[in-house]
This record gives C-alpha cells, structure tokens and sequence, in this order.
C-alpha cells in the first residue's frame, strides 16, 4: 500500500504515512498562489476571456494561500488563459 507503512512486531497493523498528504497539500498551496498571481498579471481581454472582471481577479488574488477555490472550474479556467500566452 502507497503512503502507508507496517508497525513493528504487529503483522496486520498498518500505520499511515502522512507525507503524501502533506505533500500534496503544499502542492495545493502553491497552485493557489501561483494562480492567484497568474490572475493579476493578465491583461482585461484575457480576464474577459475567462469571464471575470478586474474587480473580480484582485478579489480572487487577495485570498489567502491556504483558502481553496470555492469554485473549481475557476480555477482550471484561469490556469488555461494564465498559460496560453507565455514563452518557453
């Protein structure tokens, strides 16, 4: 079993590593803020493009990092556009 990890001296009992989710949720942390900085660098036409106002991204961008989109699609619309227009 991924992420868990089996206690000494008892052959059934199994304890939980809590790494993987510690991990992931770093890794949840750091989409918001990256998204959320993505939200105040696009230009009007971009913002439009995915529906939101300018009101609307500095409302979304002044959220703490550790508050997670109420609104999942949100956030996968504003990944997209905050991507479309970069160079490698």
């Amino acid at each position: 079993m991924i992420g868990a990890i089996r206690a000494e001296g008892r052959s059934n009992a199994v304890v939980r590593n809590p790494f993987p989710a510690i991990w992931l949720r770093l890794c949840r942390w750091h989409r918001n803020v990256s998204t959320r900085r993505a939200l105040l660098e696009m230009a009007d036409h971009e913002l439009r493009d995915v529906g939101l106002t300018r009101m609307q991204a500095r409302c979304e961008a002044a959220r703490p990092f550790w508050d997670d989109a109420a609104d999942e699609s949100l956030v996968v619309a504003v990944r997209q556009a905050a991507f479309v227009g970069r160079r490698p």
